[in-house]
């Protein structure tokens, strides 16, 4: 009774009505058997379903050819399954996807209606030969979840779309504190999105926490330094990522301070980043009564301090070079620009205190012993003849040795050095005697020994050398005191030089 009555329908959907004075008499079709496809789509499980109803369906409501209006196979469907209409599809940019039958195959030979992955899967959007990007709008794709059971959140009848699962079930560990003001799923899926990845959900925070919007450069993600799930406070320690210079030496100082007192991770106030900080160093450092105390009364913390070197006990060198080398670019500060000789290249071997680098520097005998212990009567302050950075002598000797200057071995025409040294270890320890540029023999009256001492009648730093008459017959020469006593100079008859009539 049942097989007749499936042909029976099987033919009024081929044009044929349930009832035999309805069939058309011109059918070509009339007294034939439904074919073997036919026969087996009268077989698959929702026929049957629909056939052996409590109240069973006959082929007219579904099948209709020829006739009234013919009716869309959803409204089909729900003119008898009226409280089934779906949310979930409804709102579906595809019209396809609304069909009840896009789930409910009447061909399959089970009802497996859960067939999600056969549109929300790129593979299942691959073998249904619609392109990807069409794909993209009409079916979102299922990534995080894909092997769960989609009917644990979702209701694929009635108005709500989604009945959160319990989330807590499978994420106990995944416990938050985060919005304490929902409870269960709800405070879930405030952040995540049910098949999206956990990175899906960090990018989101700004979507509530727009005034928190981070400015710091290097906190580019509100996750790295906030744990969203736990039951504290969930922000990890500063300490964690930063563990050179300021961060070390204040966190685990006697009295520490905490990274906030300075910082906000959600602004732009980095030291040395040239923006205003929450809090002056002088705050912490009440050694300085301002961020501009030392160094010079005019220098802030930040031009020398980066944020990894704060307590940095010996600055490199290129610190310092940065403001007063020569070629350091002009600044508002005006800094003392300075050229260094070799040995005097690292600041910090004088300049002790780096924010008072004018304080009590070392003697330099403490680098240059030889030339302090050597240096005579008068020549014992360096900084009187040589520059600090660059050892250049400031003045020559005669700007203090005027009288000296005066004779035939004055500067330039002989230079003092050649005779006498300053200091050590370089030039002559002691004078040098006059046979080192005046080599014998010498002409004229040189020549006799009792001429041999040249102090006797020359004055070295003198401008006239002691050749007058009464030089002559005072010292040396008495009995001929009364000899040419007209004569102004005794040189004139007895010359000292070869050309006579000299010196």
């Amino acid at each position: 009774m049942l097989r007749s009555l499936a042909v029976a329908c099987l033919f009024a959907g081929l044009g044929w009505s349930c009832t035999p004075q309805e069939r058309p008499a011109t059918s070509p079709d009339a007294g034939q058997e439904p074919t073997p496809e036919q026969a087996k789509a009268l077989q698959s499980a929702l026929h049957l379903a629909h056939l052996n109803a409590e109240k069973p369906a006959v082929c007219a409501d579904c099948h209709r050819i020829e006739g009234a209006k013919v009716l869309s196979k959803t409204q089909r469907c729900l003119g008898c399954h009226e409280k089934s209409a779906s949310a979930v599809h409804r709102a579906a940019a595809s019209d396809d996807a609304k069909e009840c039958l896009t789930c409910h195959d009447f061909l399959a030979t089970t009802a497996a209606p859960w067939g999600c992955l056969r549109c929300h899967t790129a593979e299942g959007q691959q073998t249904r030969g619609a392109p990807a990007q069409d794909w993209a709008s009409k079916a979102p794709l299922i990534t995080v979840h894909a092997a769960e059971a989609c009917k644990a959140c979702h209701t694929p009848h009635g108005e709500s779309a989604v009945r959160p699962g319990d989330c807590a079930g499978c994420h106990e560990s995944s416990f938050t504190a985060h919005n304490s003001a929902l409870k269960g799923p709800a405070q879930c899926i405030e952040c995540h999105v049910g098949h999206r990845t956990k990175e899906d959900a960090a990018e989101r925070c700004q979507g509530c926490h727009e005034a928190q919007k981070l400015r710091l450069p290097g906190h580019t993600r509100c996750v790295s330094c906030h744990e969203p799930h736990g039951a504290g406070s969930g922000v990890r320690p500063c300490e964690s990522c930063h563990q050179v210079g300021h961060a070390r030496e204040v966190l685990s100082a006697t009295q520490p301070g905490t990274c906030k007192d300075c910082h906000d991770a959600h602004q732009n106030i980095h030291l040395g980043g040239g923006t205003v900080r929450s809090a002056p160093c002088s705050s912490c450092h009440l050694q300085a009564a301002s961020d501009t105390a030392f160094h010079g009364r005019r220098v802030a913390c930040a031009s020398c301090h980066a944020p990894g070197k704060i307590r940095t006990p010996v600055p490199p060198e290129d610190l310092c070079v940065r403001c007063h080398a020569l070629s350091a670019a002009p600044s508002v500060l005006d800094p003392v620009h300075v050229k260094t000789v070799k040995g005097h290249e690292r600041c910090t071997t004088c300049h002790l205190q780096a924010h008072d680098p004018a304080l009590r520097p070392p003697a330099c005998a403490k680098c240059h012993p030889t030339e302090h212990t050597s240096a005579p009567r008068g020549h014992d302050v360096c900084a009187d003849c040589h520059q600090t950075h660059d050892g250049a002598l400031k003045k020559t000797c005669v700007e203090c040795h005027a009288q000296q200057g005066l004779g035939p071995h004055s500067e330039p025409a002989r230079a003092c050095a050649d005779c006498h040294r300053a200091h050590g270890p370089k030039g002559p320890a002691a004078p040098q005697p006059c046979t080192k540029c005046h080599a014998p023999p010498l002409p004229s009256l040189h020549m006799i020994p009792k001429h041999g001492v040249c102090a006797d009648c020359h004055r070295f730093h003198d401008q006239a050398t002691a050749f007058d008459r009464a030089s002559c017959v005072g010292a040396c020469h008495e009995p001929q005191r009364t000899h040419e006593p007209g004569a102004q100079t005794c040189h004139g008859c007895h010359p000292f030089t070869s050309g006579g009539g000299g010196r």
